[in-house]
């Protein structure tokens, strides 16, 4: 039977997968960060049915990553804001602002400028890095289990392995 939910996969990638893996749910969240609180202003701006945005806004707010909020003297009004858990998306984002520009070239240049608002000085590519500052590739970098037991990367290297030795 076809998995349809990753949320008892004791695996980080999976579970914010199942958190975050949807196309609405990327731009919502890009709009959120543009200062958009309103479902009405989030309708208009995406274009997306009322149906598909109540369930995406109920799934966020679900997970931690929005809060809804009474909108002062207006009764039916309510905001939709980024949480603590939210806002530490923000380095995602600008990730996938910096892909999209290098992988789906748009002629005239990248299509946004990120800056420190404070300086305009811009930000550098986002890159994972050692305590002491060396850039990390997924080539130079070893995947262990952690503290907490995830026995997920121990069965995909057993599969990996498996493969490799028959190939052999």
């Amino acid at each position: 039977m076809p998995r349809s939910s990753f949320a008892e996969i004791d695996c980080p990638i999976a579970l914010a997968a199942e958190q975050l893996a949807d196309k609405w749910k990327f731009v919502i969240i890009r709009n959120a960060f543009n200062g958009m609180t309103r479902f009405d202003d989030f309708a208009a701006q995406l274009g997306v049915a009322s149906n598909v945005l109540t369930k995406r806004l109920t799934e966020l707010v679900e997970a931690g990553i929005f809060e809804k909020t009474p909108v002062q003297n207006d009764g039916r009004a309510v905001d939709y804001r980024l949480t603590a858990k939210g806002h530490d998306l923000f380095p995602m984002l600008i990730f996938l602002v910096q892909w999209s520009d290098r992988w789906m070239k748009k002629k005239g240049g990248p299509r946004l400028n990120v800056a420190y608002g404070e300086t305009g000085e811009p930000v550098e590519p986002v890159q994972v890095k050692t305590a002491s500052g060396v850039v990390v590739t997924a080539k130079l970098a070893k995947v262990s289990e952690g503290r907490g037991r995830n026995p997920m990367y121990r069965e995909i290297k057993t599969l990996v392995d498996k493969r490799r030795l028959k190939c052999t």
